[in-house]
């Protein structure tokens, strides 16, 4: 019994040698910022933009959602790079508001987007 203690717990230790953290960050980092700056080109924008934009911008919240379902990335990071404030107002967007073109829709009618919002108004409050 005590064999098969020390072979459990060794293969443990083996497995936890394999596992290479900051690479694997590194990697959605990366995946990320590929995403973002693929997604910036097709918008017309460049990152300086970002920071001009409105926080719940739809072009944000798009690129938001996509790089949170295609990485693993923080909510944080995406907070960061994307000028979207906190993570928390970046899992407030992605999950509760639905872009669809230019629009933001939110099924939910107690939220602040309860209201179709389109670009020209968001940008009208600037």
């Amino acid at each position: 019994m005590l064999e098969r203690a020390r072979a459990a717990i060794g293969k443990r230790s083996q497995a936890k040698q394999n596992y290479h953290g900051a690479e694997v960050r590194d990697h959605w980092e990366w995946e990320a910022r590929r995403i973002i700056a693929q997604r910036l080109l097709e918008a017309g924008l460049k990152s300086l933009d970002l920071a001009l934009l409105p926080k719940g911008d739809p072009r944000k919240i798009q690129i938001a959602k996509e790089v949170r379902t295609k990485t693993g990335v923080p909510l944080h990071f995406a907070a960061r790079v994307l000028s979207m404030g906190t993570r928390m107002n970046v899992s407030n967007l992605t999950n509760r508001c639905r872009v669809v073109g230019m629009n933001i829709i939110s099924p939910d009618p107690s939220s602040p987007w309860a209201n179709v919002v389109t670009l020209e108004a968001i940008s009208a409050e600037i």
